[in-house]
This record gives structure tokens, C-alpha cells and sequence, in this order.
């Protein structure tokens, strides 16, 4: 019984492990994509700051500044939309990663219980 005891744990503790590994390889993932995604913003912003400063010291009036503004905003806006839109993407594919985790963790937590319920209901009823 006991020995059964010591198994069944050693078996659950396995699955665990390897449960928590893959959760921390998902988290990796999307930590990673996520950083990179970061990066590219933060190089577009410094790159369309560079560039408008540039634009600024060549403007004659202020029409041709605020043109000059009403762009930056409409790229910046398309940007910043695209990104949005990447990161959603990214985050939806760890949520999938996730819900294929939960779903494999919880199956093998039950076939872990499952194999050792049994057994050791018959060495009660034995």
C-alpha cells in the first residue's frame, strides 16, 4: 500500500515537472516575441522622431509644418495599428498554447489518479 503511495507520488511529481516545463516554454515564447515586438516599436519611434526633427528644420512656414505633423501622426497611427495588431497575434497563439497545455496537463493528472485509484481500492477491498 504504502509502496503503491510512494509511486503514485513519484509518478505525479514526473508529470508535474514536465507539466511545469512546458508552461515555462510557452511563457518563454511569448516573453520573447512579445520583447521583440517592443524593440521594433521603440526603433520605429526613435526612427520617426529622427525623421521629423529632420523635416522640421526644412519646413518654410507653418502649413508645410503641420503637413509635415498631420504625416508623422498618419504613419505613426498605421504603425502603431499594425503592431497592435501583431501583438494580439501573438498573444492569441499563447492563449492556444495555454488552453493545449491545460488540457494536457489536466489528462495526464487524471490518468496519473486513474492508474492508481484502482489499485489500491482492490488492496482495500482485498
Amino acid at each position: 500500500m504504502q509502496k503503491d503511495f510512494v509511486d503514485g507520488f513519484a509518478q505525479f511529481n514526473k508529470a508535474s515537472l514536465e507539466s511545469v516545463k512546458r508552461l515555462s516554454e510557452i511563457n518563454a515564447r511569448m516573453i520573447q516575441r512579445l520583447g521583440e515586438q517592443q524593440l521594433e516599436v521603440a526603433n520605429e519611434y526613435v526612427s520617426g522622431s529622427v525623421k521629423h526633427m529632420e523635416k522640421l528644420g526644412s519646413v518654410e512656414g507653418v502649413q508645410d509644418m503641420f503637413a509635415n505633423q498631420a504625416r508623422l501622426v498618419s504613419d505613426w497611427n498605421d504603425k502603431a495599428m499594425a503592431h497592435a495588431k501583431e501583438t494580439a497575434k501573438i498573444v492569441s497563439e499563447a492563449r492556444d498554447e495555454f488552453q493545449v497545455w491545460a488540457e494536457q496537463s489536466l489528462k495526464s493528472a487524471q490518468a496519473v489518479a486513474g492508474e492508481k485509484a484502482p489499485r489500491a481500492a482492490a488492496k482495500k477491498v482485498a
